[in-house]
């Protein structure tokens, strides 16, 4: 049976000098060596969304389903594609993974990551990303 508990999540994303921070409420799901961190996604743009973050060895996912989907994936030192797909449209994009640091004792702390966004080949931007993961208070 997969353990499941209610964390609070603080995304705060980096990209060109502007800094984005935003709290979510997480349903926390362990299988195996893999953590699941699920919320809804409160950003007007991204209307309906569920977002899955999902941690395994030497990966990270993002995986959205609703009015935005799309699974992105990262890996260091790795160029990796995937589409996403919003009511607007499709975009085909690629990310570069320049590092990856996973510090979580019992599913619990910090996971960060940094990448090249690039849009038909082209550089889009680099982001930065570090999420604090806390139980709920």
């Amino acid at each position: 049976m997969m353990e499941k508990r209610n964390v609070k999540l603080q995304i705060a994303s980096q990209s060109d000098g502007q800094m984005i921070e935003q709290t979510f409420n997480a349903e926390l799901y362990v299988k195996g060596d893999h953590s699941y961190y699920r919320y809804n996604e409160t950003d007007e743009n991204m209307g309906r969304t569920i977002t899955t973050l999902k941690v395994e060895p030497g990966q990270i996912r993002i995986i959205r389903h609703g009015d935005v989907q799309s699974e992105q994936s990262f890996a260091l030192q790795s160029h990796r594609s995937f589409s996403y797909q919003t009511p607007q449209g499709r975009l085909e994009l690629t990310t570069f993974t320049h590092a990856i640091n996973v510090g979580l004792v019992e599913q619990i702390g910090t996971i960060s990551w940094s990448y090249d966004l690039f849009v038909s080949d082209e550089l889009s931007g680099t982001y930065s990303l570090i999420v604090e993961i806390s139980e709920l208070d």
